[in-house]
């Protein structure tokens, strides 16, 4: 872990921002109690040469006639695209790519919250026409209790995340806040030759252009380049959230995804026996006081510290304290149901 808080300093924080004719592509599939936030986000952009393209995958709430109604007379160059013969977020993108007209895409979601600068901070590493990959930064909206629980693990992996690719070993990012040229996207083939996931979008074109141009990858440690997401609403929601993610790690088998899950197990698991000892080894609890209070501090530092850089608000000391005691037993609680367990997405079985 000290690892991991090395490579995230080490990782530059990034102000510049730029014009660079981008497409935003969104697909979207029954969101009609997020569109209007989406939307807001989307008119209050400050760039100057940008299109949207919405890609409807079968919604059958009003999602579609809400984004027309908000969209209908602003000064945005959008198209509403929908799906008829193909399914499925990778398809909706595709399909949104392909239609589009600049030589720049973002990727984002129909439930995102953006700064008015998104767009000129997300195009602004292309001025080096060595970055072939942008991932930006990712945070959940803190309505609840239960969404600031969820924030500190998404905190972590987003800066687990951008420390991997800092390293050179790039195992995720999030397809709410990607950028990449057109051009790479068709020279690599899109998402043809992935693992049949329903999501997985980002994770296997990270990895194709990883593989490709090694180089070529930043995480843009910026805050206005600060995508803003809804954390699931309930347990249930966040089951299957968990699961569809480990279906990604699982299928697609990469060498540096396979070793960070390992690692993060094996931290579990020594968190674990560092329990048993604290109870039922008194010989011991001192060592097992010290060893998870200093874990417990260098995670702290990871997440405080990226949340901090990233512009997002921190967690209360005592949900950090209570999330770290509950998580090992959390973590490889959804790690042996990823493996049995069925999930739903959109509305859809899998």
């Amino acid at each position: 872990m000290v690892d991991f808080i090395r490579a995230w300093l080490r990782t530059p924080q990034v102000n510049e921002l730029n014009d660079f004719a981008v497409s935003v592509i969104i697909p979207f599939r029954n969101e009609a109690k997020q569109v209007k936030r989406l939307v807001k986000g989307l008119l209050k952009q400050k760039h100057n040469d940008f299109e949207v393209i919405l890609v409807n995958d079968h919604s059958d709430d009003e999602g579609q006639e809400l984004l027309l109604k908000a969209l209908k007379g602003k000064a945005i160059n959008f198209q509403l695209i929908e799906l008829t013969e193909t399914e499925g977020k990778k398809a909706a993108l595709t399909k949104g790519i392909t239609a589009a007209r600049n030589p720049l895409i973002i990727t984002t979601d129909a439930d995102c919250f953006m700064d008015q600068h998104w767009l000129q901070a997300m195009v602004s590493p292309f001025a080096s026409p060595s970055i072939q990959l942008v991932s930006g930064p990712v945070s959940f909206i803190k309505e609840s209790l239960f969404a600031r629980w969820q924030s500190i693990e998404f905190q972590a992996l987003i800066a687990i995340g951008a420390a991997g690719i800092k390293k050179g070993r790039p195992t995720m990012a999030n397809g709410a806040n990607l950028a990449f040229p057109k051009k790479v996207f068709e020279e690599l083939g899109g998402y043809a030759n992935t693992p049949e996931t329903p999501s997985g979008d980002d994770e296997f074109l990270l990895a194709k252009v990883a593989n490709r141009w090694p180089e070529g990858i930043c995480f843009l440690k910026n805050t206005q380049a600060l995508v803003v997401t809804q954390a699931t609403p309930n347990w249930q929601a966040l089951k299957s959230q968990r699961i569809r993610w480990a279906s990604k790690w699982k299928k697609g088998k990469r060498k540096a995804t396979l070793r960070l899950a390992l690692l993060i197990a094996l931290m579990q698991l020594a968190q674990l026996g560092l329990y048993t000892s604290l109870f039922f080894l008194k010989t011991y609890w001192p060592l097992a006081i010290v060893l998870l209070g200093g874990r417990l501090l260098v995670e702290a530092m990871l997440v405080y510290r990226s949340a901090n850089d990233l512009g997002t608000s921190p967690p209360s000391i005592g949900l950090f304290v209570l999330s770290f005691i509950l998580y090992p037993f959390y973590s490889l609680y959804f790690a042996l149901l990823a493996n049995f367990g069925s999930f739903e997405w959109k509305g859809r079985n899998y």
